[in-house]
């Protein structure tokens, strides 16, 4: 279907090159839904979401926030083949025990290494 719209048993089609829409609330309830787009942009004032199970498959992705705050109530784990921590002022790790393990070098480069 060029343009236009359609109805059937099946339901209803929709083809236009351009769609607007603008509404004071919309609200929608689907068993199932799929969304493919070129390229998606999103503006909203407060995003919250709901899930069981989030996953992710992107080659790359980038985040850029004036503050960051994740709570975790078991395990935060990070498998990487390399791991990188850049702290401009200080760099703070709290914990009841903490344990450094490696299969080779271990370093700790600095001016004064201060053990209490």
């Amino acid at each position: 279907m060029k343009g236009g719209s359609s109805r059937d048993a099946r339901g209803t089609r929709l083809a236009t090159p351009h769609l607007e829409a603008r509404a004071d609330t919309a609200r929608a309830e689907l068993e199932e839904a799929s969304l493919t787009a070129r390229a998606l942009s999103t503006t909203c004032q407060t995003a919250r979401h709901a899930v069981d199970v989030l996953e992710v498959n992107a080659g790359r992705i980038l985040d850029h926030a004036e503050n960051v705050y994740r709570e975790v109530k078991d395990l935060a784990q990070t498998r990487a083949g390399r791991v990188r921590l850049f702290a401009e002022a200080s760099f703070h790790l709290f914990g009841r025990r903490t344990l450094f393990k490696a299969k080779e070098d271990l370093k700790l480069k600095a001016d004064k290494i201060h053990l209490a």
